[in-house]
């Protein structure tokens, strides 16, 4: 038998690899088409928009009123995180009502946002027998000058409001002016509390930028600030309003106002609602009205406001039971820009025309 070169052994084996490469690949197609296809979970994403028509399909019922809450987040999502219309969601605010109709209390350009138990209706009991804040607290430097917030008579000076309580009353030494200028024709007042001292008596007249006193300490009060009331009627507490939508922002802001509801159209106490400016990505995180007796506007009926915002574009999130309900709005110069949520129904912008 004639004897195989070295070459011809090196191209058997060749042939063999080749072989039995061929038959594995034959044998992975077999197993291949004898196994069923799987189709991959899909997967939802909710289309988040600025009328809310359909927010979450996992809400889209109320078999289910109060789902177990999501985990809480402490800040906004990035603006690039869900899809807003931002030119259709812009609201029109030049057809609301403005109640700018006093200055402001400090003549610094400083915009204000006090801490959430510092604004107008939250659940605190610094001023109030009624265990709701009745006022906004302006944190100030002790003895910062204090000034009227527009035309009037001073009708009391001394501790409390509008009789002598003593020097123990939440309110401290302070400042009350009748003014001249009526809100649905009732007469207007202003309450300046905590002063350290008064630089008016009782029977002047004032206007608007005229120094009435100046940032103290007195009363129930443990920091240097100015607490500011505006009450129509009369001098009550029971009909105080929210100073942000009576005094004029700062040039090139407006204020949010809102009525934050539950699906079925009671009031939402105490809600979170979170703002972002979509330039600058600054936050801000107010809650509405407290439960209590409190008198909202006569037009607006609202729980929520905050004023001295920049103008511009704003994102909204508000955390509803195991919904995000996002939102968007635009702050215009010297303007109210309104909305309403309704729950899971979503959002409406401007006044309810019901």
């Amino acid at each position: 038998m004639k004897k195989r070169s070295t070459l011809e052994w090196v191209l058997i084996g060749l042939l063999a690899v080749m072989l039995l490469a061929a038959g594995a690949g034959i044998a992975y197609l077999l197993q291949q088409y004898n196994t069923p296809a799987t189709t991959p979970e899909p997967v939802v994403i909710p289309t988040l928009d600025a009328t809310s028509e359909a927010l979450y399909t996992l809400v889209a019922t109320e078999t289910n009123p109060t789902p177990t809450p999501r985990k809480t987040r402490t800040t906004l999502p990035s603006p690039t995180s869900f899809s807003v219309d931002l030119t259709s969601s812009a609201t029109e605010t030049t057809a609301l009502p403005s109640h700018f109709v006093f200055g402001r209390p400090f003549k610094d350009e400083n915009p204000f946002w006090p801490l959430t138990e510092l604004r107008y209706g939250s659940g605190t009991n610094f001023s109030s027998r009624s265990g709701i804040h009745t006022g906004l607290d302006y944190l100030k430097d002790f003895g910062a000058p204090v000034y009227a917030i527009g035309d009037g008579e001073v009708i009391w000076v001394g501790f409390g409001i509008e009789s002598n309580l003593g020097a123990d009353n939440a309110y401290g030494w302070a400042v009350t002016i009748k003014h001249d200028v009526p809100v649905y024709d009732l007469t207007t007042y202003s309450i300046y509390a905590h002063l350290n001292l008064s630089s008016v008596e009782i029977g002047d007249r004032v206007s608007e930028g005229d120094q009435v006193g100046e940032v103290g300490l007195t009363g129930n009060t443990s920091t240097p600030h100015l607490h500011l009331e505006i009450r129509l009627g009369n001098v009550t507490e029971f009909v105080s309003r929210n100073p942000e939508l009576y005094i004029r922002p700062l040039p090139e802001h407006g204020v949010l106002v809102a009525r934050l509801l539950n699906t079925d159209g009671s009031n939402l106490y105490g809600q979170e609602l979170q703002l972002e400016h979509l330039d600058t990505h600054q936050t801000w995180t107010v809650s509405s009205y407290a439960r209590g007796p409190i008198t909202t506007d006569a037009i607006y009926n609202e729980n929520l406001v905050i004023g001295d915002l920049p103008v511009g574009q704003y994102a909204i999130v508000v955390y509803y039971g195991g919904a995000q309900l996002h939102h968007s709005v635009f702050i215009r110069s010297g303007e109210i820009t309104f909305f309403t949520l309704r729950g899971y129904a979503g959002y409406q912008d401007g006044l309810p025309t019901d």
